[in-house]
């Protein structure tokens, strides 16, 4: 097994545990803990994204890292700080892009001509955090670019989705859903939901959905109940909600109604193909989140 593959093996295996064990709870590895969490690099600035974000929150939650600060040994040593003797890194992937030019025997790094077939070669690194570090590291950015400086109350996650630019309807009621047919969003109202987790977890989940429109970041819509393409699309809002959710600071809240709907995916994430399903999931669940965070930090940066 590569190395690449034992770390999708891990996080299968984690998700796993958390369904069979917490159904109801089964993003707790990955919640929020003040603003500071959100993993991110502190050289680029940028979060991290795909299955790595979720690495990130699981191993952070579980060893007590307060900050979501994390870089390579090298990065680290050009900042000034030095990995303290002992500590062990946590592997992420990467995806090296090479390509291959018929009759040749070694792939390269470019491509030469049109006929050259492009190849991704999964590999991995190693990061730190900055608890694990030596030295000044107040000068690394403790969030990453576009995040809230202030934990948002209820107006400021309604705000903060309205620049999204999505037709979203809150509405007093008791489900939430989207509509891909008529391309919009209904919620409930804030104040029906006990904590601003709850609401801004669902108005998360549903803005998932959203993004999976053929003009955004085209995924299938079409699944019906119990369908596989159904249950690929809702774990993908799951977790875009969960990364959402810990962007925004705020502690995801599953769904109730999703819990045992989700159990059903056990026997997929067993299965020999379980782990690169998960990871698939995630990378899909990353780009919508991705997309709708990016559209809300430009919407602010330009009423700015």
């Amino acid at each position: 097994m590569s190395k690449h593959d034992e770390l999708a093996q891990t996080l299968a295996e984690t998700l796993i545990r958390e369904i069979e064990n917490n159904p109801g709870q089964w993003s707790k590895p990955w919640k929020a803990d003040g603003l500071a969490s959100y993993p991110h690099n502190v050289t680029t600035n940028k979060p991290y994204t795909g299955g790595n974000v979720f690495v990130l929150f699981m191993i952070g939650n579980a060893r007590g890292y307060a900050t979501g600060q994390w870089a390579t040994f090298k990065q680290w040593n050009a900042a000034g700080c030095k990995i303290r003797k002992g500590e062990t890194g946590t592997k992420l992937a990467r995806w090296n892009v090479v390509y291959k030019h018929p009759g040749k025997a070694k792939s390269q790094s470019k491509a030469c001509c049109t006929e050259c077939k492009k190849t991704m070669i999964p590999t991995t690194f190693t990061v730190f955090n900055a608890a694990q570090v030596e030295g000044d590291v107040t000068a690394a950015p403790d969030f990453p670019t576009g995040r809230p400086a202030t934990l948002p109350g209820a107006d400021e996650v309604r705000a903060y989705f309205q620049r999204v630019g999505a037709d979203w309807r809150e509405v007093a009621s008791d489900g939430a859903y989207y509509a891909p047919g008529g391309d919009y969003i209904v919620t409930p109202k804030a104040e029906q939901f006990a904590t601003v987790g709850g609401f801004a977890g669902t108005v998360a989940h549903e803005f998932t959905h959203w993004t999976g429109h053929a003009d955004r970041v085209p995924r299938d819509l079409s699944g019906k109940f119990g369908s596989e393409s159904y249950a690929l699309e809702e774990l993908v809002a799951e977790l875009g909600a969960v990364i959402i959710c810990n962007f925004l600071g705020l502690e995801h809240q599953p769904l109730e109604t999703h819990a045992a709907y989700l159990a059903n995916w056990l026997q997929a994430l067993k299965s020999d193909e379980g782990p690169a399903l998960l990871w698939k999931v995630a990378g899909k669940a990353s780009k919508a989140a991705e997309f709708i965070t990016d559209r809300a930090s430009d919407a602010e940066a330009v009423a700015a």
